[in-house]
């Protein structure tokens, strides 16, 4: 038992608790007693539906489970007030037991399903997003073609200043269909493809991808700092770069004309890369949330799906760094992120264990 990851532990009908094994006392710690949420001994630690509401002390699966209701695999969520929430599969089970624990026994195993529920709960959430995202423009095409099939069988000298603009934003929306699942590809290879690492020339993939951004309509004037190098996936830390620069040309005022920089500072053995610009910022409650899947600082202002800066988290996360807004001194945005650096030869292959990366 002591080196199950199931937490495991037997309590008595009046609440005391009996054997505990290591994974059951990380959880709900060393008291002896099972106590009412408002008792100071349960140290705050309370016991929630999954959907994060308080329970009744009679509606503990423990509770339950006496007055002879079948728990199997329920889910709670335990609230701890020093540590994040946690979502734990529970089974309480009724035995005949020890005199010295009462007569009546329980035997409670559970396991913590946080990281599986948290992704079914994306998942829905993405499969809900997705429809409707391409539902949309798919009603818009829809919509123009019928026009456009009434115009056609009409009089046959139909003016083409009439039918082109229905052409055109039938185009569109399949543009924006094209850009959506562009972008949901890009969000499934983040998570799914697997690692390739190698020693990086930083500076040299920022500047390919600013090259392309220069070009563009904006007339971006992009910085990048010489000499940057990281250990990281080629693929996937091209794309983290071509979505924050991406990102940095389109949120702008009209008729600014983007500056962008990106620059590193050596933080022991991780480069923390910065990428500055002059855009119209991110809104203080939003520079948490604008990396979860289909968050967006500024909908209605901008075309986008919110998936850049998820897809972005993804990356980062693979790689075992951290991303996040930093606190602005002066308008624009500036987001940081780390990555490892060499520990070898620059040009030598190297492999990172995922299994490590938080």
């Amino acid at each position: 038992m002591a080196h199950l990851d199931e937490g495991v532990l037997v309590l008595a009908s009046d609440g005391t608790l009996g054997v505990r094994n290591p994974a059951a006392r990380s959880v709900i710690g060393d008291q002896d007693r099972l106590v009412p949420p408002d008792d100071p001994a349960g140290g705050g630690r309370e016991m929630l539906s999954l959907a994060g509401e308080s329970l009744p002390f009679r509606d503990l699966p423990f509770v339950r489970a006496f007055a002879g209701d079948d728990v199997v695999e329920e889910r709670f969520r335990l609230h701890d007030p020093h540590g994040p929430d946690r979502v734990l599969s529970l089974s309480v089970t009724l035995v005949e037991g020890m005199a010295d624990l009462g007569s009546r026994l329980a035997v409670c195993s559970f396991r913590d399903v946080t990281r599986e529920q948290d992704e079914r709960d994306q998942l829905v959430a993405f499969a809900g997003v997705v429809a409707h995202d391409l539902k949309n423009p798919l009603t818009v095409v829809s919509g123009w073609l019928e026009n456009l099939g009434d115009a056609l069988s009409g009089p046959p000298d139909v003016a083409s200043d009439r039918l082109l603009p229905m052409v055109e934003r039938a185009r569109g929306a399949t543009e924006h269909m094209r850009a959506f699942i562009d972008d949901l590809l890009g969000f499934t290879v983040a998570r799914d493809r697997p690692l390739e690492i190698d020693v990086l020339d930083l500076s040299a993939v920022a500047e390919d991808v600013a090259s392309l951004r220069r070009d563009g309509a904006g007339r971006a004037q992009i910085q990048i700092q010489e000499g940057m190098e990281v250990c990281g996936d080629r693929v996937l830390v091209r794309q983290l770069l071509d979505n924050l620069i991406g990102n940095a040309v389109k949120y702008v005022a009209p008729g600014v004309r983007p500056d962008i920089t990106v620059t590193a500072d050596v933080l022991g053995d991780v480069l923390e890369v910065s990428v500055s610009d002059n855009g119209i910022g991110i809104p203080p409650e939003m520079r948490e949330r604008v990396f979860d899947s289909f968050a967006r600082a500024h909908a209605g202002s901008y075309a986008g799906q919110g998936l850049g800066l998820a897809i972005c988290q993804r990356v980062v996360d693979r790689h075992g760094g951290r991303i996040w807004v930093a606190e602005p001194a002066g308008p624009g945005t500036t987001i940081r992120f780390t990555l490892p650096r060499p520990v070898v030869a620059p040009g030598a292959p190297r492999t990172l264990d995922e299994s490590t990366t938080t």
